[in-house]
Formats: C-alpha cells, sequence, structure tokens
C-alpha cells in the first residue's frame, strides 16, 4: 500500500471542508427562506389553529353538560325503574289477595248491593217513583241478607205498622250505608 501524502490528506479534507460548507450554506438558505413561506402561511394557519381550539373547547363544554343530563336521565331511570318494582310487588299482592279472598268479595258485593237496592227502592216509593209492587219486590229480598242489624231494623219497622219519623229513618239509612262501606272494603 501506498502512503497517503500530506498534501494529499490536505487536499482531501479541503475537499470535505468545501462539501461541509456548501451543505451549511444550502440549510441557511433553506431556514432564511422558510423562515418567510412560514410567517406567512402561519398567520392563517395560526387563526385556524385558534378557531379549532374554541370549537374544541366549545364542543368539550357542551359533551359535559350533555353528561351530566345524561347522569340526571340514569338517575331518573333508576328511579322509576325502583317505582316500577314497587309497583309489580303491589300488584302480586293485591292479586294473591284478590285471587284469595274473589268468592268472599263476589259474595260481599252481592250483600251489598241488596241493601242498596232495598234502599234505594224506599227513597224511590217516599218520592213516589216506584209503586208498592216495586217496593214489595225490593224488600223481599231482605232474606238473602246476612246482616242481622239490618234484618231487625227491618223487622221493628214492620213490626210498629207506623211510618217511621224522618230522623229514625236518616239513622235506620245511615247504619245500613256504614254496613254497605264495611261490605265493601277488603
Amino acid at each position: 500500500m501506498r502512503e497517503i501524502t500530506r498534501t494529499e490528506i490536505n487536499t482531501m479534507c479541503f475537499g470535505k471542508s468545501i462539501i461541509i460548507l456548501f451543505v451549511a450554506v444550502i440549510l441557511l438558505l433553506s431556514v432564511f427562506s422558510c423562515n418567510d413561506v412560514s410567517q406567512k402561511e402561519s398567520n392563517p394557519i395560526s387563526t385556524d389553529l385558534g378557531a379549532t381550539q374554541e370549537e374544541l373547547n366549545r364542543i368539550s363544554t357542551d359533551l359535559g353538560a350533555t353528561q351530566e343530563e345524561l347522569n340526571d336521565i340514569k338517575a331518573q331511570l333508576a328511579e322509576a325503574e325502583s317505582k316500577i318494582t314497587e309497583y309489580e310487588i303491589r300488584l302480586r299482592e293485591y292479586t294473591k289477595i284478590v285471587d284469595s279472598d274473589y268468592p268472599n268479595l263476589q259474595k260481599r258485593v252481592q250483600q251489598a248491593s241488596l241493601i242498596l237496592e232495598i234502599i234505594n227502592t224506599s227513597v224511590a216509593y217516599e218520592r213516589g217513583l216506584v209503586g208498592e209492587m216495586e217496593l214489595f219486590n225490593a224488600v223481599s229480598t231482605i232474606d238473602l241478607i246476612d246482616s242481622r242489624e239490618i234484618k231487625e231494623d227491618f223487622i221493628k219497622m214492620i213490626q210498629s205498622g207506623k211510618l217511621m219519623s224522618e230522623v229514625e229513618t236518616d239513622i235506620m239509612m245511615s247504619s245500613w250505608l256504614a254496613e254497605v262501606e264495611r261490605l265493601l272494603q277488603y
């Protein structure tokens, strides 16, 4: 191998230095030229970036408000579901009561209906709206009524043979209506 001389080394270093200097000049020129273009183009981009940032902030605020509304709706939904569950439980309880008490309920309604029919027909007879036959038909159902108190009141009324006073009639009718109310409660 041959030895490289100092001159050759200097020439190679000088060539490399020129290349490095040339690259540095090109880089500097491109930085300065980009700086001018960048300034012209960066103003609209900066404005667009600012507007975009404002829009992003507005959307973020709207999202927060929407999230709060969603949480409120979820709370209302949970409350409604709780009420539905409560009502379903009540309905099952009432259904059990009606299912188990239906024959008794039917009997009580029938008894209340008989009592009301006698009361209504009696009042209509007093006002002249029905005749003696209708009153007799209504009164003949007294044997179907289970209430001892109503039967006793009716017997007292028949045995006296005279018309009852208005006060006595009101008292009797009030007690009969109280019996109807008791029958219709569960």
